[in-house]
């Protein structure tokens, strides 16, 4: 199993959707949680995400979103009808949502000592994120921030049972 944490945080510098820099790290990212289910690992891996199009590289290795500029797919690519090996790998991530609101994310910023992301950037990453929905087709928990941190973990390790034990079932 494998856990994407994602939400606005992100990175030093906005990213460009056709960035090579973009897809390279996009790409890294989804094989490393291909070889996590290939050698019957699991994982957490912190990732912003933010569009629907880069969740879709995380769990597809599939650029043709980006690369057209689009940011919903109505394909059968990245859908509940995709064949069962890539939906099978699909439902071996769950992506944790860690919801907040400007306020709360950068009072938290401007609180941390030396970060790689200044405030300013702040704004641009709310422009550029698109909520998860349910037509994704991805398995998604979102979480509040502004609850205390024991509760969110509590929460993620409960779904995460949760899923696993299903599977076992």
């Amino acid at each position: 199993m494998a856990v994407v944490l994602m939400g606005v945080c992100g990175s030093d510098l906005p990213l460009a959707d056709i960035s090579p820099k973009l897809h390279g790290w996009l790409l890294t990212l989804h094989h490393i949680l291909k070889s996590w289910r290939i050698n019957h690992q699991g994982g957490v891996l912190a990732c912003s995400a933010l569009k629907r199009s880069y969740r879709e590289i995380l769990c597809t290795g599939q650029m043709e979103a980006v690369r057209q500029k689009c940011s919903v797919r109505h394909d059968s690519s990245f859908s509940p009808e995709m064949p069962t090996k890539k939906r099978a790998f699909m439902d071996s991530i769950t992506f944790v949502h860690l919801k907040g609101d400007r306020e709360v994310i950068s009072s938290r910023m401007s609180g941390r000592d030396s970060h790689f992301m200044p405030v300013a950037l702040l704004d641009s990453q709310f422009e550029t994120l698109e909520e998860p929905a349910p037509e994704e087709g991805i398995r998604i928990l979102t979480e509040d921030i502004g609850q205390p941190v024991d509760v969110i973990v509590t929460h993620i390790l409960d779904f995460i049972s949760a899923q696993v034990t299903c599977k076992q079932l």
